[in-house]
């Protein structure tokens, strides 16, 4: 039977959090307060998104902003960073984008912005939007690794290999170590079916940072070159990782069905099917609904 393998790569690869960051900026901040009263808005709202409550952080900072009470342009930045930000990981990607132009009023050269712009845009599948949003952060921030990786995956989604190969390409020559574009270089040549190019860039991808995301990659990639083995041994280290990414599930159930071992294929079918994955559900349904 022919499998019809999937592969997913991510313009992020989790739900943005940058507590590290965010925390580190909030003393910064703090050393410029006025009064203990201003303390408590920055820290609530910094440990409200921390703790991932971004409903309430969003309430909190939007009834900051609705009492027009004076900040340095540093702190209503953060503050727009944090609420930014929990609506992008809430899903709220047309509320993100209209509150980001309102952002872009006050801060028009910030690459950050037109950055998190293209990525609801990406969400949202319109990758034109999302592309020329990446080039105008690229525009403030020609060096910036992060938005050419990114770019180069929307790339991608619109079929344009070329312009994403370059753009990989010239992330890894600004930082050698940027492990996100090899990944990107994989899925590229995995898609022009250059499997032995692909296997070596997931492989580097891996070396440099051992990723449930990578790992998948390169166990899918296992099973299109028929060693379901070396497949199978790859997706489950992917699980190790992460044993929510029904994508490395269902797809390690593929790698049973190569192997004619439809019971173990079928265990993780149905535990993807459990996880709200139905990738599989013909397959469960032929082979094991019986």
């Amino acid at each position: 039977m022919q499998q019809n393998f999937n592969f997913r790569f991510k313009l992020s690869m989790k739900p943005v959090t940058y507590t590290t960051v965010f925390s580190f900026i909030l003393l910064c901040l703090l050393s410029c307060r006025e009064s203990p009263k201003e303390d408590n808005i920055f820290i609530t709202a910094n440990n409200l998104y921390s703790q991932q409550e971004y409903e309430q952080c969003i309430a909190l900072i939007s009834e900051h902003e609705s009492q027009k009470t004076k900040n340095t342009p540093e702190q209503q930045f953060y503050l727009s960073n944090l609420k930014m930000n929990s609506l992008f990981n809430l899903g709220y990607y047309n509320r993100c984008n209209k509150y980001l132009d309102t952002m872009l009023i006050k801060y028009p050269e910030k690459g950050a912005i037109y950055s998190r712009k293209a990525a609801c845009y990406n969400r949202l599948k319109e990758y034109d939007s999302a592309i020329n949003n990446y080039s105008i952060a690229l525009n403030f921030e020609k060096y910036n690794t992060t938005y050419l990786n990114n770019r180069g995956l929307v790339f991608i989604r619109k079929g344009k290999l070329a312009d994403a190969m370059k753009d990989f390409d010239s992330a890894i020559l600004l930082d050698s170590s940027m492990h996100s574009a090899y990944n990107g270089k994989g899925i590229v040549c995995e898609k022009k079916v250059q499997y032995d190019s692909a296997l070596i860039y997931y492989s580097k991808a891996i070396s440099l940072q051992k990723h449930y995301v990578y790992l998948c990659n390169r166990g899918i990639l296992y099973l299109r070159m028929k060693l379901p083995a070396e497949g199978i041994g790859n997706l489950t280290e992917s699980i190790a990782l992460n044993e929510k990414y029904t994508l490395a599930i269902t797809n390690k159930g593929y790698g049973f069905e190569m192997l004619n071992n439809y019971d173990s294929a079928c265990v993780y079918w149905k535990k993807a099917i459990d996880m709200g994955n139905n990738e599989a559900l013909n397959r469960y349904k032929t082979h094991c609904n019986k």
